[in-house]
């Protein structure tokens, strides 16, 4: 399928009322169409119809200041979500209303922010205060907690730093110390570099390797939780070319071939034949499959198109297929077959706004608001789950989500990463 796209801009004729002339009115691409149908004075589009290709149409409005700044948002399934801002233009309180509820629940209640522009205080709208101090010398992070009331703090970290600016040493000081297996696990993280500032080594904790049996979840075993150090060794081009996992009971090394042509590489186990990087990637550099069996489709623009999850001689194969506009990801359906059943869930991404529907009727909205989100379910919601209920995020000083609480800053899951991004440890309520 050809990968077309089509613009069509007011004239001199368009509504001037509505800012129209010499604006976007029509975008149309394999996603679907995207319908603008009034700006703001700064140029930002007021409302946006978005049909997808199934021909699902649905508009969603904003309101800006004469700054430019959003100060309502109503999304696609008319809720509507408010912004405050300071006298110096920074976001101070935001709140939402759920369609068809009187109520406005207040999602973050005060933010504070240094001279400068940094945020320093901030209470979410679960009561859960997060504060952010820095050192005045360079405005590096030097503390950063969370805590409700004089309950037990949530989150505190304290990031210790070498003189060029690497992080060397995260102290969690909320974390409470255990012993497992000859091994006390305090929670500390540390961090080493090479000249050239790459990361050397990394040490922390972590639960152990899940079970190798598939549609098996995390998380693993929570009491078997101990120490590791990873060491990582690069090429002359800076390609990772080793990671190596020291762990009691758990110990391995990953290692990565590298084109000799390009900085393509990928998995692979010394002594195995060198990879075919003509079979593996295509002429634009993109990978051909995750590995055999689960073939990647890509469009025209490089983008992900499908992936193959389990691929068949007689039958369908189990996919899942993505649509883009205007460069971001706005659709995805993940489809499974049996003999006999087709089962599939959906997803579009519309602006403040996730709509995610099942084949067993479930449709859900996820109403984005930075971090926070809130599940408001149309049908099919699943029983012991309260109804549209806010999750409040603590992130690190990377962003990473590594907390999630409800609306009274009780736990929901809580997950820590390992330096390149794949996740060490996981807790969930139960």
């Amino acid at each position: 399928q050809p990968d077309v796209e089509t613009f069509t801009y007011a004239d001199a004729l368009a509504d001037a009322g509505h800012n129209l002339r010499g604006q976007l009115l029509e975008q149309v691409d394999p996603s679907g169409t995207l319908r603008l149908d009034s700006y703001g004075l700064l140029g930002q589009p007021l409302c946006e119809t978005r049909t997808f290709h199934d021909a699902q149409a649905f508009v969603s409005r904003r309101t800006y200041s004469p700054l430019g700044t959003v100060l309502e948002q109503i999304d696609a399934g008319d809720h509507r979500q408010q912004s405050r801002y300071d006298l110096a233009g920074q976001l101070k309180q935001v709140q939402l209303q759920i369609n068809g509820q009187p109520d406005w629940q207040p999602v973050l209640q005060e933010m504070q922010y240094n001279a400068a522009g940094k945020i320093i205080e901030q209470r979410a709208g679960n009561g859960v205060i997060s504060r952010w101090s820095y050192d005045p010398a360079d405005v590096r992070l030097l503390r950063q907690r969370g805590q409700k009331d004089q309950q037990p703090a949530l989150q505190d970290f304290e990031y210790v730093y070498d003189p060029v600016g690497n992080i060397t040493r995260i102290l969690d000081h909320a974390f409470t110390p255990s012993h497992f297996a000859n091994q006390r696990v305090d929670g500390h993280r540390e961090f080493s570099y090479d000249s050239l500032y790459r990361l050397h080594s990394a040490s922390g904790y972590d639960d152990g390797p899940p079970l190798d049996i598939p549609g098996l979840p995390q998380p693993t075993d929570p009491q078997d939780r101990r120490n590791y150090t990873q060491t990582y060794e690069y090429d002359h081009s800076d390609n990772l070319i080793k990671l190596s996992h020291v762990r009691e009971g758990a110990t391995h090394t990953r290692r990565m071939f590298i084109d000799p042509a390009s900085n393509r590489g990928v998995r692979w186990i010394e002594g195995d034949p060198d990879p075919q990087f003509d079979t593996l990637f295509d002429r634009h550099g993109n990978l051909q499959a995750l590995q055999p069996g689960q073939g990647l489709r890509w469009n025209a623009r490089d983008q992900l198109a499908s992936v193959t999850l389990v691929q068949r001689d007689n039958g369908p194969n189990d996919e899942e297929q993505y649509r883009y506009s205007q460069g971001a990801r706005i659709y995805k359906r993940h489809e499974t077959h049996t003999a006999a059943t087709r089962h599939f869930h959906e997803v579009r991404y519309l602006p403040g706004l996730e709509i995610r529907t099942r084949d067993n009727g479930e449709v859900l909205h996820v109403i984005i608001l930075g971090g926070i989100r809130c599940l408001h379910w149309l049908a099919g919601k699943p029983p012991g789950i309260d109804a549209d209920q806010l999750r409040f995020s603590l992130d690190d000083h990377l962003g990473s989500s590594l907390m999630e609480l409800d609306q009274q800053a009780r736990l929901i899951s809580h997950e820590g990463y390992y330096p390149f991004g794949a996740t060490a440890w996981m807790a969930a309520h139960s």
